[in-house]
């Protein structure tokens, strides 16, 4: 797991591709659906939508003020895993719509060429649903496993302070060296930190 600080430059400029292609895709898609000379098959629309999609999931984190957060240990457990969940699902779900405007091309060039008609409706029901029963099935499941598996979601931020092996309180060098044992197995064997990292236990500043 990396701790060095990420270029907030790169986070920033990545943040507005994904929306500005996201916006843009939303804007063909409903200009294309209000316009009366304009006909597109339902797979191009379902197409539009799943790229939408998959481009506001990288920006939820930025949508609630949380993605970059430097004053406390991690974003909103809650919010950080939804969007690890869409991050990975989202992929999957892009390639099927993709595969399904293919085949719904493919299949009206080849009913064209040759003379065939084209596909039963239910066919075509089958290249709108599944694309999204997948999506849903793979997002719940990735949330199965976030709940599992707090650690792999976990944004860890290191200290802008001079990193050392210790913990701030003002209590005793008996307790301070405590805490510092916990620090360690924290950090070793709980979520497996890596040096130069900086986090909380049981509301002490800890460095690591």
């Amino acid at each position: 797991m990396s701790s060095t600080l990420p270029n907030l430059s790169i986070v920033h400029t990545f943040i507005a591709l994904q929306l500005v292609g996201g916006i843009g895709m939303a804007l063909i898609a409903l200009t294309t659906l209000l316009s009366s000379s304009t006909k597109r098959n339902g797979t191009w629309y379902s197409f539009c939508v799943s790229w939408v999609i998959f481009s506001l999931s990288f920006c939820l984190l930025f949508f609630a003020g949380e993605q970059t957060v430097y004053d406390k240990e991690t974003p909103s457990y809650g919010l950080c895993l939804t969007q690890a969940a869409l991050i990975y699902s989202t992929p999957p779900m892009t390639a099927a719509t993709s595969f399904a405007l293919f085949l719904d091309v493919y299949w009206k060039i080849n009913a064209t060429m040759s003379g065939r008609s084209i596909p039963s409706n239910s066919s075509y029901y089958i290249l709108y649903i599944a694309p999204y029963v997948l999506w849903i099935a793979l997002t719940i499941s990735f949330l199965v496993v976030g709940i599992a598996a707090l650690s792999a979601i976990l944004i860890i931020i290191p200290t802008f302070k001079p990193i050392v092996r210790t913990c701030f309180s003002n209590d005793s060098s008996t307790r301070r060296s405590q805490y510092l044992l916990r620090a360690e197995q924290h950090c070793s064997t709980s979520i497996g930190l890596s040096p130069r990292v900086h986090f909380s236990i049981d509301g002490f500043d800890c460095a690591w």
